[in-house]
């Protein structure tokens, strides 16, 4: 029998309670509105520092846009930002980027800024603070103001591409030996944490802000301290609404799914106990939950149907020979590919029985559908995240 992890047992708790305060309705209702919380958490990331560092850049960057798309931030040589201003991620409206002013500037005295009624400073959950070039004084006051009000600041270091790229050719020849370039980046880090004092490398990023695949520098370990700036539904929201598919954060995903997958296994028994589908057997709400959440899952996942046609395009590959190289697990995500996916897995993988046992006592029938929904849709899931790194790894051996 799996035990249940410590998370669901807490929450488990609260859906037992709502059972008893109100029988298997109420229970449903509790159960149906904790499914898409993290649709509610709104986060708020202020992205500061001085002008001209790439405030407007990184933002479009990390929204998924360039700086042609529509409802880009805007971006130029001299300083644009007047007052702050929101830019919500084109996939999930309650995480909003907030571009804010450069300190410093002719609007914007560092002696007045973060009292400033037109930023707001005391509202982020976090800040990203920029800077490029030598550390000024500035950099720090934004890195100490945060820290006084207990907010989590993550320092980025900017426009690094530039810097490596003025260094090869000032100096050609040093620069054949590949390990100049990373001495070139600690020497570039170690100036900042001079500069920060008490900070250690993990606190501080070296990025490209025009690194649309989020692999170049630190970019990538960028995104994964920005998980765990946050904290709760808000940490599965910010995951949930990621659209670059690294193998870090495809793992991300894959443990959000994982851990959300005991409330759509009981709204399947809560549906099958208060027989809202009476017209069809049992199974059939086990197979209706799980051929929606396959969908979801594929979405997160990148590899919807439209994902990997534009990865087989990319690749120079028609579809049917992009799916059959690859040998996915998953292959088809229409209905009738799910069932089938359903049918290898009933007869490959026998059930695991749940240990939601107050379950079992309000229903036989709730406690076999969950257990059934649980093994397959955990299994499903497995399949369909080695199915993402197979196509993101392909994806990088064919286009390079």
């Amino acid at each position: 029998m799996a035990k249940p992890s410590s998370y669901i047992k807490a929450h488990m708790k609260q859906v037992e309670n709502a059972y008893k305060r109100g029988g298997m309705t109420q229970a449903l209702a509790y159960v149906q509105k904790s499914v898409d919380e993290w649709k509610d958490a709104t986060l708020n990331i202020g992205v500061t520092g001085r002008s001209g560092v790439g405030k407007s850049t990184l933002i479009n960057t990390l929204r998924g846009l360039t700086g042609e798309c529509q409802g880009a931030a805007e971006n130029g040589a001299t300083e644009t930002t007047s007052e702050a201003t929101a830019y919500p991620h084109p996939d999930n409206e309650k995480l909003v980027y907030w571009d804010l002013p450069g300190i410093g500037t002719l609007n914007f005295s560092k002696d007045t800024y973060f009292e400033d009624e037109r930023i707001q400073f005391a509202k982020y959950d976090m800040f990203l603070i920029l800077s490029c070039g030598r550390f000024f004084e500035d950099d720090k006051l934004l890195a100490e103001t945060a820290q006084k009000m207990n907010k989590t600041f993550i320092f980025i270091r900017t426009k690094v591409d530039v810097d490596v790229e003025s260094e090869k050719r000032a100096k050609p020849n040093i620069y054949k030996n590949p390990d100049a370039t990373e001495a070139l980046l600690s020497k570039i880090r170690k100036e900042v944490l001079k500069g920060l004092s008490d900070k250690t490398e993990e606190s501080v990023f070296l990025v490209d802000c025009l690194d649309t695949k989020w692999e170049k520098y630190d970019f990538s370990k960028l995104i994964i301290k920005l998980v765990y700036g946050f904290a709760c539904l808000k940490r599965e929201s910010f995951i949930l609404t990621l659209n670059v598919l690294q193998e870090k954060v495809l793992e991300q995903k894959k443990t959000v799914l994982q851990k959300q997958m005991w409330k759509v296994c009981l709204l399947a028994a809560f549906r099958a106990i208060l027989g809202l589908q009476i017209d069809k057997d049992e199974f059939a709400v086990v197979e209706s939950t799980i051929i929606a959440h396959a969908s979801l899952y594929a979405k997160q996942l990148g590899i919807s149907e439209d994902h990997i046609s534009k990865a087989a395009l990319m690749c120079k590959k028609d579809v049917n020979t992009f799916k059959a190289e690859l040998n996915l697990q998953v292959p088809h995500l229409t209905n009738e590919g799910i069932r089938e996916v359903i049918a290898k897995f009933r007869s490959n993988h026998p059930r695991v029985e749940t240990g939601i046992l107050w379950l079992a006592q309000v229903s036989l029938l709730g406690y076999e559908i969950y257990g059934e929904t649980e093994s397959l849709l955990n299994n499903i899931l497995q399949a369909m995240a080695s199915d993402a790194k197979r196509v993101q790894a392909y994806i990088l051996d064919h286009t390079i």
